[in-house]
């Protein structure tokens, strides 16, 4: 059975919503905002009108940003899946897998 629930990110952190969309185990996001403006980075009507791939590619940019370099290739990878010739996700992928790599040998990105 599909659950439909409502959800606000007044307050929070790209990192914690994002981690309240995962802990809730959202699998959609439809947005029912009249203005869908938004002056946080990844909120904004350009960036949820972007299609499954593309709010794929806008979760990797935001855990990249916090330091979430695993969940970030993953994200960009998924993104990549959906749209296998975007040469920029590519990019994306291989970009976060360094900072991956570099984290896990103990250097800083």
């Amino acid at each position: 059975m599909t659950e439909l629930m409502t959800i606000g990110y007044e307050g929070l952190t790209t990192r914690d919503f994002i981690d309240l969309l995962r802990r809730c185990r959202v699998s959609m996001i439809v947005d029912i905002r009249e203005l869908p403006i938004s002056r946080k980075p990844g909120f904004a009507k350009a960036a949820l009108a972007a299609g499954e791939g593309g709010a794929h590619a806008i979760l990797g940019a935001a855990y990249f940003k916090v330091g979430r370099f695993e969940d970030a290739v993953r994200e960009y990878g998924e993104a990549l899946r959906l749209e296998p010739s975007n040469p920029a996700l590519a990019r994306r992928v291989e970009i976060a897998r360094r900072a991956a790599g570099r984290r896990a040998e103990g250097a800083s990105p």
